[in-house]
This record gives structure tokens, sequence and C-alpha cells, in this order.
């Protein structure tokens, strides 16, 4: 269990090993998603960005997250199968956003003295 506070939430963590889609729901870790203002030469445009954290006494031994993974917030029983319409991963982020990512970034903070923990962007 973490101490810190902020640890509260359900998070549902999709991660793809070989052709399969394995889903696993951690108790007491952080989600965010916010918006965020993006500049070009001419425009401003805002997209979201998410920050997940999985302390590492929820995330156990055995965990494993990879870059395209996906992240729900709550506890999500969609299957995903890849060949069957209405479950591709790319049909269950769709309609679980817009507190849903695919993971982008991965940081392995679990070396800490304090706070360990795994953290998902996206």
């Amino acid at each position: 269990m973490s101490l810190n506070p902020n640890y509260t939430q359900t998070i549902t963590v999709y991660h793809k090993s070989g052709n399969a889609w394995n889903r696993a729901v951690y108790t007491g870790c952080f989600f965010q998603a916010k918006e965020a203002v993006g500049f070009s030469s001419t425009q401003a445009a805002l997209s979201n960005t998410y920050i997940a954290r999985i302390p590492e006494s929820v995330a156990g031994t055995g965990f494993a997250v990879s870059l395209d993974d996906i992240v729900i917030l709550g506890e999500c029983t969609d299957l995903i199968d890849d060949e069957a319409a209405g479950h591709r991963s790319v049909e269950v982020l769709r309609k679980n956003k817009p507190f849903a990512f695919k993971v982008t970034a991965v940081s392995n903070n679990t070396q800490r003295l304090m706070d360990r923990h795994w953290r998902l962007g996206g």
C-alpha cells in the first residue's frame, strides 16, 4: 500500500503480449488527465495528456507494460480482440475516452528510496 494520499484510483491496464491482450486491474493508483496547449508557428492546439502511476507494491513482481498498451480509469471489463469487430483495441480505447490513453512513455521508478512506482504517460 502506498503512503501517497493521491493514490486512490483504480485503473485497468491492457498489455499486449504477442497477439493477445492481457487485462489487469490495479487499485490504489494515481490517474490524471488534463488538457495541454501546444503552439505551432500560426496557431494553438489543445491536446489531452495523461499520467498514471502504479505503486511497486500494487504492481507486484510480474508487472509488464509496453508502449502502445492501454490504460483506462476505473475497472474495465471489456476484452480486447483485434480480430473481432467491436472489441479491437482502438474501439475499446475510443469507447472509454476521455479517461483512457495509449501508453507513449514508461518510467520505472521502483529503484527510488521512497514512493516507488511505475509511471505511464500518454
